[in-house]
C-alpha cells in the first residue's frame, strides 16, 4: 500500500492515507488536550520532527509500545515524541498509565476513536498507530503496529 503525504495544521497525523485525505483540514484532526484538560495549541508539534503514538488504555499492543517509551525517546533524539490517548482527559486509566511519562508528552482526545481512525486512515480502524511529522507539520510516515526504535530513528532522520 502506498503512503501519501498529508497536511494537517494542528496535530497532523493519520493512518494509511486514502487519496481523499490529502489536503485535510483542521476539522479532520482530533481535538487534543493535556491531561489537565487544557487544549493543545495548533502549533505544538511544529518546529522539529515529531512522532505521535495513538493509543488507548484497552489496547494491549499500545501498552507494550508505551512500555518502551524511554527507548523510543532515545531513538527519536532530535525530534519530539508524543502519545495521544484516544480517551477523555479525565480517564482514570489514562492518568494512571501516564504517570511514568513526561506530562507534556501525553495528550488525550475525547473524540470517538473509531471515528478518528476511520476519518484519518480509512477502514478498518486499528491501533496502535504511529505517525511521523516533518517540522512544518506534514506527515512523512505512517505505521500500524508497534513502532520500534529502528523505525523511530529512521523517521526522525527522514523527516528532518
Amino acid at each position: 500500500m502506498m503512503m501519501r503525504p498529508l497536511w494537517l495544521p494542528a496535530l497532523a497525523f493519520s493512518l494509511a492515507l486514502p487519496a481523499a485525505a490529502v489536503g485535510a483540514t483542521h476539522d479532520e484532526v482530533p481535538r487534543a488536550m493535556t491531561l489537565g484538560g487544557r487544549p493543545v495549541g495548533s502549533g505544538s508539534l511544529h518546529g522539529a520532527p515529531a512522532i505521535v503514538l495513538l493509543w488507548r488504555s484497552d489496547c494491549g499492543p499500545c501498552l507494550v509500545e508505551l512500555n518502551g517509551w524511554s527507548e523510543l525517546q532515545n531513538a527519536a533524539q532530535g525530534g519530539r515524541l508524543t502519545a495521544l490517548a484516544l480517551e477523555a482527559h479525565d480517564s482514570t486509566e489514562v492518568a494512571t498509565l501516564a504517570r511514568g511519562y513526561p506530562r507534556s508528552a501525553v495528550w488525550t482526545s475525547d473524540e470517538a476513536p473509531s471515528a478518528v481512525l476511520t476519518r484519518l486512515g480509512g477502514a478498518p480502524p486499528r491501533l496502535p498507530l504511529a505517525v511521523a511529522l516533518k517540522p512544518d507539520g506534514h506527515v512523512c510516515a505512517v505505521h500500524h503496529g508497534i513502532l520500534g526504535t529502528d523505525r523511530a530513528r529512521k523517521w526522525i532522520q527522514q523527516c528532518s
